[in-house]
């Protein structure tokens, strides 16, 4: 009998567990589907507008920080988290679903103020019904008019200075290394000048990249040397440029930059501070001088004067063009909150000017330090310096769920 009601208890507990629902946790959601030739293809979940009990409007556009933000009709222009945010969008507080509009880009970095609550999260999002295309947040500096056709005077050191155009920017945070034209079929690349010139060799970017023939060390400089491709005879053709290299010891294959503090065309040598950089045979290429603004579809950015140099693609007239101008790093900062999610939005056009490896010189879009329970979902990233990075003690989730 005490057998019997042993066995009893045991079927009626295995009874119990198979009518109980596993938990399913969000990294176990499948988000790609098996094609019948075995491949695989991206599916994501679909982007679905979630608000919580109280919601604010935002379009950087139309918006008026004095309003209430309670209806798109009287919407804010700035997000109270943002430094230029003014009036009752400043004052604003709690646990709020901010939904930005479609179809407007937003042009401003926002400082998480708060936490929200378990389930009841600090969302920042946007609605499809609420205009048209995708809700941004750009770090850039648009250029829709402004450009003067260059010449010999105003730049000496490009090649071809009558194809070139140019234009005086402010209030660039940093020095821009990512510049877009938007078209009407979307965003085209515009490519920092750089020697060999970019080519887009997806299955092997380094295919067209020069190599170096020898490397020299002497105290805290390197020397690096490329007898076939340094034919210039200007001493300034180089210096003062950026080359990217393969890193030779400690993080090997790692591919970063060094300024260029010297050229000497007699030697075919360039020098930079001794980091394990470069070798023999190591593939690079060089960028950013005046003198590699030799084709269509690149610029140069003179960051001493805060000017640009550029030909767009076809040589076609840049004021007839929109031009984004990646100007900010971070543009949403997330440090010791919890419970926020940021979903439905564009975030792109972010820059930055020392990228080696590690937190120091990780500047992403979105940064998160010591934080719990942060949600990033159905969101896009396009046109950055770094996407998301999250760090400290904090339990932090990240969803890359993208559009």
């Amino acid at each position: 009998m005490k057998k019997l009601l042993i066995l009893g208890v045991i079927l009626l507990s295995l009874q119990v567990f198979a009518q109980t629902p596993p938990t399913i946790y969000s990294w176990e959601t499948q988000q790609a589907k098996v094609l019948p030739n075995g491949d695989l293809e991206w599916a994501p979940l679909p982007f679905q507008l979630v608000k919580g009990t109280s919601v604010r409007y935002i379009d950087y556009e139309g918006g008026n920080d004095s309003n209430d933000g309670m209806t798109p009709a009287t919407a804010w222009k700035h997000h109270p988290w943002d430094v230029a945010a003014t009036g009752k969008a400043l004052t604003t507080s709690g646990i709020q679903t901010y939904i930005f509009k479609r179809g407007v880009i937003y042009r401003g970095s926002m400082t998480a103020k708060e936490s929200g609550a378990a389930g009841d999260p600090i969302r920042l999002t946007s609605d499809p019904d609420w205009g048209t295309g995708e809700a941004g947040i750009y770090g850039s500096v648009v250029a829709t008019g402004g450009w003067t056709k260059a010449n010999a005077t105003i730049a000496p050191n490009i090649p071809n200075p009558d194809l070139v155009w140019y234009k005086d920017f402010s209030g660039i945070t940093n020095p821009t290394k990512v510049v877009g034209e938007v078209t009407s079929t979307g965003i085209k690349r515009v490519y920092l000048a750089r020697t060999p010139n970019y080519v887009d060799t997806p299955a092997e970017p380094m295919q067209k990249w020069w190599s170096f023939t020898a490397k020299t060390k002497s105290g805290s400089v390197l020397t690096l040397t490329d007898t076939k491709n340094f034919v210039w005879t200007d001493v300034n053709v180089l210096k003062g440029g950026d080359v990217w290299a393969i890193e030779d010891a400690i993080v090997m294959c790692t591919l970063w930059k060094q300024k260029i503090s010297d050229y000497n065309p007699a030697t075919k040598t360039i020098t930079v501070p001794d980091q394990n950089f470069g070798g023999k045979d190591s593939k690079y290429y060089v960028e950013n001088t005046p003198f590699m603004l030799d084709a269509a579809g690149e610029y140069y950015y003179d960051k001493s004067t805060g000017r640009m140099f550029i030909r767009l693609e076809g040589d076609k007239d840049p004021n007839t063009a929109t031009v984004e101008v990646a100007s900010k790093s971070t543009l949403i900062t997330i440090s010791g909150k919890s419970n926020i999610e940021i979903s439905g939005l564009t975030l792109g056009f972010t820059t930055y000017d020392n990228v080696r490896y590690g937190t120091s010189d990780g500047v992403p879009t979105i940064k998160v330090d010591n934080s719990s329970t942060i949600t990033i979902k159905n969101c896009k990233f396009q046109y950055l310096n770094a996407g998301v990075m999250a760090n400290g003690t904090g339990k932090t989730w990240y969803l890359p769920t993208m559009r």
